[in-house]
């Protein structure tokens, strides 16, 4: 594969090039946003991995600036690094185009699967024959009739597995957040916002204590901890679906973790729903995971009821007609604050809801 890193730290690009080297892949390294987009004028790469904090422009600029410049046919991996992970940057990360992110230090094994997740992408393209198609994105809505649906389980458990280091094996289940102790829950969504899947991973009591003592080297860490651990299998499960599902033409956006127990994940609206278990005897625990699909409707909110994470129905404008925002925006603080000055404290605004 050709691929191309973009880090301002010289010993950490050092270190992934000899990594991926050893692998026979052909890397080059560059240091900032303006030598990437020189390297890449001269040649496309299989794979681009991107830090987030450099000198000049951020990480999440190069990323949008790469993404207007391509098509389907040109579409690059883009796999997106952070020394400090935190839920905002990988909003911003997947929001620019990123298709995977992963908080360093990256170990050589992680490190090369993520990479090679391109390669497995476009073996999948090829497989199915989705690397071949147009779709229609206005209609291509149902994500449940989608490959990407029916091979969810093999694809996000495996990719869960890949970053515990553990073989995890899958096994249909039912009602599998009845009796999980913690777990984490994230939306995908599309720009339509017609609907919402929901990725959920969560563990029992036991199982918990298990992934603790294996990734945390402590079984007895605070649930909250634990709980962290479980939001980042939630995010790879999710960027793994949102990897599957934009090969065939559904391109998704994460929205903010979904704060509660497992049990509150529990969604009797949800039209469809896939559950099952991922067990690892290495370690002798047992993962929960479930994928909701729920329908969304729109509803009008006055200026004061809006909270980050929500999302426009419909296109924003103003008295005079000028697009603020258009349909399909997530709503940040920053966002929020801009409105009563542009709209008037009065103003009522349609943002998408899912019945809970």
């Amino acid at each position: 594969m050709r691929v191309l890193v973009v880090d301002s730290n010289a010993a950490e690009r050092e270190l992934t090039v000899r990594a991926l080297s050893a692998e026979k892949h052909e890397v080059e390294a560059v240091k900032d946003a303006a030598a990437a987009v020189l390297a890449l004028e001269k040649q496309p790469r299989d794979a681009i991995l991107v830090e987030t904090t450099m000198t000049g422009a951020t990480g999440f600029e190069l990323v949008k600036r790469i993404r207007a410049t391509e098509n389907a046919a040109s579409r690059q991996f883009i796999l997106m690094t952070a020394a400090k992970a935190v839920a905002a940057d990988m909003k911003s990360a997947f929001g620019a185009g990123a298709n995977d992110f992963v908080r360093k230090p990256i170990n050589k094994e992680e490190l090369v699967l993520r990479v090679e997740g391109a390669a497995r992408l476009k073996s999948w393209l090829l497989a199915t024959g989705a690397g071949h198609r147009e779709v229609d994105l206005t209609s291509a809505r149902d994500v449940t009739s989608t490959q990407a649906w029916a091979t969810a389980e093999t694809g996000m458990t495996a990719d869960v597995g890949a970053m515990l280091g553990f073989t995890l094996t899958p096994t249909p289940a039912t009602n599998v957040m009845k009796g999980a102790f913690v777990g984490a829950q994230l939306p995908l969504s599309m720009a339509s916002e017609s609907f919402e899947v929901r990725v959920a991973v969560a563990a029992d009591q036991e199982s918990a204590r298990a992934v603790a003592g294996a990734i945390l080297g402590d079984p007895d860490a605070d649930e909250s901890d634990v709980r962290d651990v479980l939001r980042e299998m939630a995010n790879i499960a999710a960027g793994c679906f949102k990897r599957m599902s934009a090969a065939e033409g559904r391109v998704l956006t994460t929205g903010l973790p979904l704060n509660g127990s497992p049990m509150t994940f529990i969604n009797e609206s949800a039209k469809v729903r896939k559950e099952w278990t991922a067990t690892c005897g290495e370690i002798g625990a047992t993962l929960r995971f479930e994928l909701q699909y729920i329908a969304s409707e729109s509803t009008r909110l006055p200026l004061n009821a809006l909270r980050d994470g929500m999302v426009l129905a419909h296109d924003l404008v103003n008295a005079s007609g000028a697009l603020l925002m258009r349909s399909g925006t997530r709503l940040t603080g920053n966002k929020i604050a801009q409105l009563p000055r542009a709209l008037g404290a009065a103003a009522l605004v349609a943002v998408m809801t899912t019945a809970d």
